[in-house]
């Protein structure tokens, strides 16, 4: 992808928001990272909101190494990105220096949870599939094998479980589901076989 934006002088905009989120065996590597050419024409977008649920604080991070592109983006952005407030910027400074100890915790106990949702769904769900997640702490539900034509509201109407849609990503999604399993066990649990059930 790199080699294809640096061939046609595309600027890369890497969203790497869930890149703390990676799972024992599995490393995230920043796009900007493959080389200084490809540095040069990257803007990457970090924030503490994914891993640290600090979301609603409206603060993240923007990296750009060529001061070039980062004037071009400062000017751009005028008008369009607000300033981060100071609540905002001391969670992220807290966050980034002193949670290292929680994300580790966290890891584990979203690495757990993907570990159920994945052995649940393979011994319970037939025609349902799913891929093991690296990382971050949502799962495919790939629906293509049943017949459901919108996974989605059928979990919802009959299982009373809302998910994301997978049609938000485009066509070729419309038979899948996603599922959020940051979540306390025993809601995945009471999700997971109101799922079940509706499929039976």
């Amino acid at each position: 992808i790199a080699e294809i934006c640096l061939a046609k002088k595309i600027i890369i905009c890497s969203d790497e928001i869930h890149s703390d989120l990676i799972f024992r065996g599995h490393k995230h590597i920043p796009i900007a990272s493959l080389s200084e050419e490809i540095s040069a024409s990257t803007i990457t977008l970090l924030s503490p909101s994914k891993t640290f649920n600090l979301a609603g604080l409206k603060t993240s991070a923007v990296i750009i190494t060529n001061p070039v592109l980062r004037e071009v983006y400062l000017k751009r952005s005028r008008g369009l990105v607000g300033s981060p407030n100071l609540l905002g910027q001391v969670a992220l400074s807290a966050a980034y220096l002193y949670g290292s100890d929680w994300l580790e915790e966290l890891l584990v106990y979203l690495e757990t949870n993907r570990d159920i949702l994945v052995n649940f769904v393979r011994d319970n769900m037939p025609g349902v599939n799913i891929s093991i997640p690296e990382g971050t702490f949502l799962g495919w539900l790939d629906c293509r094998d049943t017949d459901l034509e919108d996974p989605t509201k059928h979990f919802l109407v009959h299982g009373k479980v809302a998910l994301s849609s997978g049609d938000w990503f485009g066509t070729p999604y419309q038979q899948y589901a996603r599922i959020n399993f940051a979540c306390p066990r025993e809601i995945l649990l009471k999700a997971l076989d109101r799922i079940r059930i509706s499929l039976s």
